[in-house]
């Protein structure tokens, strides 16, 4: 891993931005560590009605469980172009 000191970026594209945004979740992610997020036409911001109840389900809870520190201190950039970017 990254020296306790060192802060650190993700970029993602598309769906890994959900596969992020739940690693950020987990207790084993230096979540201190994370200073920018940036997401490539990540379906964070619209209603997910072109995928599955499933992939519903996992962006509930991206978007309603979140460590305080990730909301308050992580800046988070989606560049995004619509649902069916």
């Amino acid at each position: 891993m990254y020296p306790p000191d060192q802060k650190f970026s993700i970029i993602t594209h598309s769906m890994g931005s959900l596969v992020a945004y739940v690693a950020m979740n987990s207790k084993k992610f230096p979540v201190q560590q994370l200073a920018n997020v940036f997401c490539l036409a990540a379906p964070l911001e619209e209603s997910p009605q072109l995928f599955s109840g499933d992939i519903s389900a996992i962006l509930k809870k991206v978007t309603t469980n979140f460590n305080e520190h990730i909301w308050n201190e992580v800046l988070h950039v989606n560049f995004h172009g619509g649902a069916r970017d």
